[in-house]
């Protein structure tokens, strides 16, 4: 029993094979070659249509790429150039504003010139009033009034005017005209201001000026200008122990007497008609290097003791 079933079965299977055997042979009969060979050429035509779109797809993506490149390229340059345009406007601005600076600065400039300008005719303006001093003689030049802080008594003796104390000495010092005498120890130790003493222009017939003893003993005087006046006498010890330096004009002085200028600074003494010289009348001058007496007849005592000569 089991035999059969087994011999059915391998027959069942035997005669499905045969079957599908018979199906393909009629198959291929159904179909030419002509049909079979254009199938197979479309099918190589598609595969070829295929690779074409795919190298065609990607030189599409090759030109969208390099289009994208060059648009980044183009958008840098364009960046560049803005950079470089905002980088033009920045150092315009700066130069505008380097110049605005130089032509402030300039402005100031000329504002302070001008303001040196009126300070410098402000200070003309006030040279031409005051006393010029020779550089040669350091002397007191031109036209001076007399110090407003001296007056001459009755006697023509000179004197502190009214009001006045030492205290309102100053450097320059001018002697009124009508004076002619000055007294013992108006200018003295205790006036330390004046440096120069100058005479107020006087008349060609005028009596000239005696210069008492000790008038400026230890005074801190070291100019004595008498171009404007005659001097006929200096006085014992008139100048000693002062800070004389120079004196001018002793044309008409016919007598230097004793320790007239003892311990001073003088460099240098000239009178034509001095005749006499007193006992150390230049004692102690140890800075004096230049006399000019031609008409000495008598010299004192110790006269140029201690002197450099």
């Amino acid at each position: 029993m089991h035999i059969k079933k087994l011999l059915a079965v391998l027959l069942s299977t035997a005669m499905f094979v045969t079957s599908g055997f018979s199906s393909y042979a009629v198959s291929e009969a159904e179909f030419p070659t002509e049909v079979v060979a254009e199938a197979s050429t479309e099918t190589v035509a598609d595969e070829d249509t295929t690779e074409e779109e795919a190298v065609a797809a990607e030189a599409t993506v090759a030109d969208q790429e390099i289009d994208a490149a060059a648009g980044e390229s183009t958008e840098e340059t364009a960046a560049e150039e803005n950079t470089g345009d905002e980088t033009d406007a920045s150092e315009d601005a700066s130069s505008d504003s380097a110049s605005e600076e130089v032509s402030e600065a300039a402005a100031e400039g000329s504002s302070e010139d001008a303001s040196d300008a009126a300070s410098s005719e402000d200070s003309l303006e006030d040279l031409e009033n005051a006393p010029v001093i020779d550089e040669d003689k350091d002397l007191v030049a031109g036209p001076l009034d007399p110090s407003t802080f001296l007056d001459v008594d009755e006697n023509g003796v000179l004197m502190i005017a009214e009001g006045k104390t030492k205290v309102d000495f100053s450097t320059n010092v001018v002697i009124p005209k009508r004076a002619k005498v000055i007294p013992a120890g108006l200018f003295d130790c205790n006036d330390t201001k004046v440096r120069i003493i100058k005479f107020e222009e006087r008349d060609a017939d005028d009596e000239g000026v005696k210069i008492a003893a000790g008038a400026f003993d230890g005074s801190s005087v070291e100019t004595f200008d008498a171009s404007n006046v005659k001097i006929t006498e200096i006085g014992v010890g008139a100048f000693k122990y002062s800070a004389l330096k120079r004196i001018s004009a002793l044309d008409d002085v016919t007598v230097i007497s004793k320790e007239a200028f003892l311990d001073t600074q003088i460099t240098s003494i000239s009178a034509d008609k001095v005749t006499v010289i007193g006992d150390s009348a230049f004692n102690g001058c140890t800075v004096l290097a230049s006399v000019n007496l031609p008409s000495l007849v008598t010299i004192g005592n110790y006269a140029f003791s201690n002197c450099s000569m």
